[in-house]
């Protein structure tokens, strides 16, 4: 339920009624006025929802133009009659390493062994064993940059370049 939902609840439960007609004496003092505006926060809570869809569409859309247009353009360069076949061929695997690109599987990978290794006898990590993750990581960090072994390139090369692999070791 949708805290909007659960305030309009409150607003028009009976025991909240019944004081504030007078009729149940209750020692907290309530602002009916207040309370009978949540209108506002659901009209912000709408804004802020069209607003993601509203960029959402966006960013598919372009997304997508994006695609068409270099699709567009690998087509027209390998029915050129002037393109070498070593053109074309560099030209199609740059466009196929550009689309298995889209979708980024390190974070897949990361994230299933997160659920192996940190969910438990589930598979889902609660909030405790994210915390608990969150920790190992800082601790793997940490010993990383206080490290005498690796100079200040190396140690970056490594933050950038964790994966799944490292998570699991």
């Amino acid at each position: 339920e949708t805290p909007c939902g659960m305030l309009h609840e409150i607003v028009n439960s009976p025991g909240l009624r019944e004081v504030a007609e007078g009729k149940k004496y209750v020692d907290i003092a309530f602002d009916m006025e207040a309370l009978s505006l949540y209108w506002r926060l659901r009209c912000y809570t709408v804004w802020m929802f069209l607003k993601f869809v509203g960029m959402a569409v966006v960013c598919a859309v372009s997304g997508w133009l994006a695609f068409v247009v270099k699709l567009c353009s690998v087509a027209e360069l390998l029915h050129s009659s002037t393109t070498s076949v070593s053109q074309g061929a560099l030209r199609m695997l740059v466009f196929l390493n550009q689309m298995v690109g889209i979708v980024s599987l390190r974070h897949l990978l990361i994230s299933r062994i997160r659920d192996f290794a940190f969910g438990g006898c589930d598979g889902i990590v609660s909030v405790e064993e994210q915390y608990l993750l969150n920790v190992y990581l800082a601790v793997l960090q940490e010993k990383l940059w206080t490290s005498t072994a690796l100079t200040t390139s190396q140690k970056v090369a490594v933050m950038v370049q964790f994966d799944d692999r490292d998570l699991q070791v």
